[in-house]
């Protein structure tokens, strides 16, 4: 809950937000440059994990959430097997972009956030998680990294979040 209290203080209209096991290998302002972020308010990356959550569940939100399509990732990996070329030692990229990943959870350890767009967002952020005696204990739920995509289809904006 420190990480959301943070955003939610913090003195700037903009934030990018990196857990202190993160390292930005560039500078990290070409993030505000993006044309994704620029459209949205929002950048998130994906997370190892994968798979719905009982979050959206709890509030009521579509089954068929944006953030996580049905999908199998033991079938996606025998698919996409078939791209990659042992004797280069890289994939077939062109081929790769026709068949995405199933389902990918929401990594939050770093973000880009307008918080002047998104002030509704934090909210919403802040709600889940200091109640979160409840909303930490649902179905398959790893700590606040669903709290993201579930405040931003609370505040009527599924459409902004942006997970590149």
């Amino acid at each position: 809950m420190i990480k959301l209290l943070a955003l939610r203080a913090a003195p700037f209209k903009e934030i990018v937000y990196i857990d202190v096991d993160s390292f930005p290998l560039d500078n990290p302002e070409i993030l505000f440059r993006d044309r994704n972020y620029r459209n949205t308010g929002s950048m998130f990356w994906p997370d190892l994990w994968r798979g719905e959550t009982g979050i959206f569940n709890m509030f009521e939100m579509p089954e068929a959430s944006p953030w996580y399509p049905k999908g199998d990732l033991g079938k996606w990996r025998d698919e996409v097997g078939q791209f990659f070329d042992d004797k280069a030692g890289k994939w077939d990229t062109k081929q790769l972009k026709n068949h995405p990943l199933p389902a990918q959870q929401t990594e939050a350890g770093q973000l880009v956030l307008n918080r002047e767009r998104h002030w509704d967002v934090l909210e919403y952020l802040l709600f889940i998680n200091m109640h979160h005696n409840i909303t930490y204990h649902v179905e398959n739920m790893l700590g606040d990294k669903d709290t993201f995509p579930a405040a931003f289809g609370l505040a009527g904006k599924p459409g902004d979040f942006n997970q590149v």
